[in-house]
């Protein structure tokens, strides 16, 4: 499923930051990759299976949470909202 992918990389990419990289992001970006960390492992779990499905991202109150703090690291690493998005692919 590709939610279940979303979900590992952004622990994989967040394990690495969240020691070795912490002097180079700000608080506020350590903030909102925590507390994405931990929606994220609030959404784990059998009972919460139903919250993985493709429909969830798109209603899910967690997944829209995890967006939009998403979106504000992305504004404060990157700038402009209005640049294009960078160009995502799927693992093989």
């Amino acid at each position: 499923m590709l939610t279940d992918e979303i979900a590992l990389d952004f622990e994989h990419a967040y394990r690495g930051v969240a020691g070795a990289g912490e002097a180079e992001l700000d608080r506020e970006v350590l903030s909102d990759l925590k507390t994405i960390d931990e929606i994220f492992d609030g959404m784990s779990g059998q009972d919460q299976a139903d919250r993985w499905s493709d429909e969830a991202v798109a209603s899910d109150p967690g997944w829209a949470e995890t967006r939009a703090l998403a979106r504000r690291v992305l504004q404060v690493r990157v700038g402009d909202w209005r640049l294009p998005m960078p160009k995502l692919r799927e693992w093989p």
